[in-house]
């Protein structure tokens, strides 16, 4: 069963509750489970906002169901405050969205109407970049036999084989579905829904993005090595008519150090003779056109000392209408 179709599930066991207090247990089991990637983070603060509303309003008589509600799920998604410590950091405040990430991205969103792309630096802000960035470097570590190499479609390194196909691409890929444990997971829902809900106030309200609860598709963890070739000038969107792509965001966890090897983004926003090279710095956060910008990614040196890191999230929507005519 999907996460979103387990959430399904609780919404309806909430609708059949027995009693109020029941129904704060079916809600705080519902969060004790988004914890183990069974749920998406934010259905549970949909629900919780919804049953504490139907609660708060009823009087009186359903106040130990509240203070069940708050002393457990409450606790975690409200009032969060911007994580001070690595210790402070955990999935709730990394799904969570804030005034400050927001207008962030609201700004991103309308440069890229204009231009085709926008850079977004400082995204998470530390100490939270940093807890990310170890978590995504640990789990790319213990499953590493679990990546496969990166092709432009499904047939082609077998019609062409490998040593081809990595002249055109060569990096690895893991496809996160949101239910990794731990911050990993919830940096995938991050990328899914967190992003999203600022940029469909730029792009929603024409339509030209789709809302949060039309998502099944995942995040793709990237990672090239030492000596990686990189990745050829090419396009996300394979036709406007068949791909509903529209928007790409990258996100970079890379430190420091591994920023300073190359492996930089290279877009061609207008066409192939004017070149925006952007590094890979860290918790840095790129938004371009899928249908309408072309790009690449340059090589990795080989004296690097640790692996290139990206998480990339395509929204989908109307391809056409990302750029302003």
């Amino acid at each position: 069963m999907s996460s979103s179709s387990f959430a399904q599930a609780f919404g309806y066991e909430a609708e059949r509750a027995a009693s109020s207090e029941h129904l704060a247990e079916i809600i705080n089991l519902m969060a004790r489970c988004a914890e183990f990637g069974l749920v998406p983070y934010h259905s549970v603060r949909q629900m919780y906002a919804s049953v504490h509303s139907t609660l708060s309003s009823s009087g009186a008589r359903h106040g130990a169901a509240l203070k069940s509600l708050d002393a457990y799920t409450g606790r975690r998604i409200t009032n969060l405050e911007t994580p001070s410590t690595s210790n402070d950091v955990s999935s709730w405040s990394v799904t969570s969205n804030n005034a400050h990430l927001d207008a962030k991205l609201v700004a991103a969103a309308m440069e890229c109407k204009t231009r085709g792309y926008a850079v977004v630096d400082g995204l998470l802000g530390e100490p939270t970049s940093t807890s990310i960035r170890c978590a995504l470097e640990a789990f790319a570590s213990a499953n590493k036999d679990t990546f496969t190499k990166g092709e432009l479609d499904q047939s082609e390194r077998k019609l062409l084989g490998d040593d081809v196909v990595d002249t055109y691409r060569d990096d690895f890929i893991y496809w996160l579905t949101g239910a990794e444990p731990g911050l990993v997971g919830a940096f995938a829902q991050f990328m899914r829904v967190t992003v999203l809900n600022p940029l469909t106030l730029v792009f929603g309200q024409e339509g030209n993005l789709a809302p949060v609860d039309s998502y099944v598709s995942n995040a793709m963890l990237s990672v090239y090595r030492p000596g990686a070739s990189g990745f050829v000038p090419h396009v996300d969107n394979c036709g406007p008519d068949r791909d509903p792509r529209a928007l790409t965001a990258i996100y970079y966890p890379s430190s420091s150090e591994t920023s300073a090897f190359g492996g930089h983004l290279a877009l061609f926003p207008q066409d192939a003779s004017l070149t925006v090279r952007i590094a890979p710095t860290p918790d840095r956060l790129v938004l371009f056109a899928s249908a309408r910008v072309p790009h690449a990614v340059e090589g990795f040196a080989a004296e690097a000392k640790a692996h290139r890191m990206a998480v990339s999230f395509w929204y989908i929507g109307d391809p056409t209408q990302i750029i302003e005519k």
